[in-house]
């Protein structure tokens, strides 16, 4: 199975979580996330949305790490040093615990800020959101001749949705608000099996 590190900037935003999170929980890939990461995008989502609590984000940490009981990976501080060539120094921590976890893709929103160059020591490949999405679909439709386990992981997330309940339509209509234009064309194409 493909295991990919979620960047903070793909676990910030709750519907794109939600939506990584349905399609891992189905069998599409094995998430991977450090402490590092995770504290940042709870640290981003509380100064963004003051309605949120910290215990509440906290809740949501430890849903996370109960569910995905291998998916944070620590013991990667001392790799640290080693990664070089990023624009940010501070991005470091994100491809250590990458490596460290055995994570074949980083999928995060920042292309820019981990260039191939500096990823190719550690055989790591980042992937924006959209391409990471598409890249699941065509496993899964090698695998099982149509998209079961994408099918599965979005008929779970459609279901786990309340306040408000989401159609099809409006999910995809989202997805395509979103930039996610391949992919609600994909979810649009194969609406049946989900």
């Amino acid at each position: 199975m493909l295991t990919a590190f979620l960047d903070a900037c793909v676990l910030y935003p709750p519907d794109y979580r939600d939506l990584l999170l349905r399609l891992a929980q189905a069998g599409a890939f094995q998430p991977l996330w450090s402490p590092d990461v995770q504290r940042e995008w709870m640290q981003n989502l509380l100064l963004r949305r003051t309605d949120l609590t910290e215990e509440q984000l906290e809740y949501t940490r430890q849903q996370m790490n109960r569910a995905f009981p291998h998916a944070c990976v620590n013991g990667y501080e001392h790799i640290v040093d080693e990664v070089y060539g990023l624009p940010d120094q501070n991005d470091r921590h994100v491809v250590a615990a990458a490596h460290a976890g055995g994570a074949e893709y980083i999928v995060t929103e920042n292309i820019k800020d981990f260039p191939s160059e500096a990823l190719e020591r550690f055989e790591l490949e980042a992937l924006r959101l959209e391409v990471f999405l598409m890249l699941l679909v065509e496993l899964d439709v090698r695998s099982n001749g149509v998209p079961l386990t994408i099918g599965k992981g979005l008929a779970t997330l459609r279901r786990g949705l309340r306040n408000p309940d989401k159609t099809q339509e409006e999910l995809i209509a989202h997805w395509r608000k979103r930039g996610l234009h391949n992919f609600a064309k994909f979810a649009l194409g194969y609406r049946k099996i989900w």
